[in-house]
């Protein structure tokens, strides 16, 4: 089946929490470990489900910001996927409790427990607002990213037709097309601004990102904002793989590192406080 013929339903996220409570009461009164394994087997397929419904309503949502159905179902999944959260995390607990964990390591992978212990100390009830509110603003983010129509050459392109002109072996044609994306992000100041409206930024860097300089990048942040924000950087290692020292990182790396669990809590920890 092509992409474009798959089907898309919006998730049942009520029944889907209805589901979970019975899945966590029948996993805490089961007798055995093979109980226990067969209602995972029935928890991660539902939860691949949801995740499929999720992800090809977010694909078909980016590759056309302006299409107002699938703006709307992706608006209601990134509001009621944090929400599910709250119903992921007593399951968890209680397959992390179970009395016959080390048969479930054997069976389903320690690496599976591993995971699951790092999922409870990066989540907590109270962050559920945040999390709506950081999938509402990157939402908006990018709808008025991919809203760029800019003139170029004699074409009009996006912010990401004109990377290819920007690494072009001449340089009045990278300086133009610097200059044209630069002329987008002008235009729209005051929208980019609203989403940056906090007083405290924070610039990340990572150690062998190729051409990337996050002090060069605060430094023109506080002469453009001046005295309104407090811009600081700080460095963040994701504890690359083993040989990964002696080359340089790229942005498929961190997206890879961020996709995991202990990564994402690394990388939160490390910007705690900051």
């Amino acid at each position: 089946m092509k992409f474009s013929e798959m089907p898309y339903t919006r998730p049942d996220y009520a029944a889907a929490a209805k589901e979970l409570d019975s899945l966590t009461a029948r996993l805490r009164g089961a007798a055995s470990a093979q109980e226990q394994v067969a209602l995972y087997k029935e928890y991660e397929t539902l939860l691949s489900h949801l995740s499929t419904q999720a992800t090809l309503c977010s694909i078909r949502h980016t590759v056309d910001t302006r299409d107002a159905f699938y703006e709307e179902e992706n608006n209601y999944n990134d509001e009621q996927a944090p929400l599910l959260e709250e119903k992921l995390q007593p399951f968890r607990q209680a397959l992390l409790a179970s009395p016959y964990r080390a048969e479930l390591e054997e069976s389903l992978g320690k690496l599976l427990f591993q995971n699951m212990e790092l999922e409870e100390k990066a989540f907590s009830p109270e962050i559920v607002p945040l999390m709506q509110e950081e999938n509402r603003l990157a939402n908006e983010y990018q709808k008025l990213y991919a809203s760029a129509q800019i003139p170029f050459m004699g074409k009009t392109v996006t912010v990401a037709q004109l990377g290819p002109y920007k690494e072009s072996t001449d340089r009045t044609t990278r300086r133009a097309a610097l200059e044209a994306e630069g002329s987008f992000f002008d235009e729209n100041r005051e929208q980019f601004d609203e989403l940056f409206e906090r007083n405290k930024l924070i610039v990340v860097g990572f150690p062998l990102l190729k051409d990337y300089y996050p002090k060069l990048i605060a430094k023109n942040l506080r002469h453009y904002f001046g005295d309104k924000k407090e811009v600081s950087t700080v460095e963040v290692n994701l504890n690359w793989p083993t040989g990964r020292e002696y080359r340089d990182v790229s942005a498929l790396d961190i997206a890879r590192a961020l996709e995991t669990p202990l990564g994402r809590l690394n990388f939160i920890t490390q910007l705690k406080g900051k």
